[in-house]
């Protein structure tokens, strides 16, 4: 983590005393978003739930549950066979535009990995996914309408709409004059509602689109397994999920809030903690 944070105030000893007396595996401190007040702290959250229909989840349900122990302990795209395949580490800033974060960050991973290319990952275009595809800086946003966009008309690079978290909606006539010769496009989506699917595909395919519920000590995270202390809830909130270490029982997750907060802006988070995969299903990315 990076940056100069004032010293832990009240709360930070409060949230430090309930891990202690919880015995869980996280360190809290001051972050980059941790001192926001309340408002703001919602302008870093953003997901709209809508869960998926008793269709979606009989389908995804009704394919051959795969067995665990087959999976490897540990996976991780930012090391997998020597390279990495994931981008950056970006900021939504005071947007509520986790979602389009979030699915960007998984298909930069999968068009990378499906190329098989040794280069750096594209860039993909949050602005462009987010604004033209209709989501609003105070509203937030649903995966399944960013899923819907990626696939029909897709989402340009980065350079062809840069995006600026300032909290103003920002009209998609912003998009370079030639964005439709610029797009990549989803080819197809997998509903994971079971830690055995996900786990399954983040082994054999790559990283996924996942959701969480925030408490407010979530904004204190610097490092280690997160599980909640507080009860004080503060919103929902997409992420991709990168990896998973199994003998930790954790995903390994990017998030949207920069470089200072939580491991250089990366989370681990234990499974079966904050809804993700009891409330909040995943989602695997197709490219090909």
């Amino acid at each position: 983590m990076s940056g100069d944070f004032p010293k832990p105030g009240p709360r930070i000893a409060e949230v430090r005393s309930r891990i202690a007396e919880l015995r869980l595996r996280w360190t809290a401190g001051e972050t980059s978003v941790s001192s926001l007040p309340r408002e703001l702290r919602a302008r870093r959250l953003g997901l709209q739930f809508r869960g998926p229909t008793a269709e979606e989840l009989a389908r995804a349900s009704s394919q051959a549950p795969p067995d665990e122990n087959l999976l490897p302990d540990e996976i991780d795209w930012r090391n997998k066979d020597g390279k990495n395949r994931i981008t950056p580490i970006k900021d939504q800033g005071a947007c509520g535009s986790c979602v389009a974060f979030s699915a960007c960050a998984a298909l930069e991973a999968q068009l990378a990995i499906d190329s098989g290319s040794s280069e750096r990952p594209t860039d993909l275009s949050e602005a462009f996914l987010f604004f033209c595809g209709g989501g609003s800086c105070s509203e937030g946003w649903e995966i399944p309408l960013a899923l819907e966009f990626l696939t029909n008309p897709g989402v340009v690079d980065s350079g062809c709409f840069p995006y600026h978290g300032t909290g103003v909606d920002v009209p998609c006539s912003g998009r370079c004059a030639d964005w439709a010769s610029r797009t990549r496009r989803l080819k197809g989506q997998q509903l994971l509602s079971t830690r055995a699917a996900a786990l399954s595909w983040v082994a054999s395919t790559g990283p996924v689109i996942g959701a969480l519920d925030v408490y407010e000590d979530f904004f204190h995270y610097t490092r280690g397994v997160y599980e909640p202390t507080s009860i004080a809830f503060e919103g929902s909130h997409a992420v991709a999920v990168v990896g998973f270490d199994r003998t930790a029982g954790a995903w390994i997750c990017r998030n949207s809030w920069g470089i200072g907060w939580g491991e250089d802006g990366y989370f681990r988070i234990a499974f079966g903690a904050c809804n993700m995969l009891t409330r909040y299903p995943m989602y695997g990315l197709r490219t090909v």
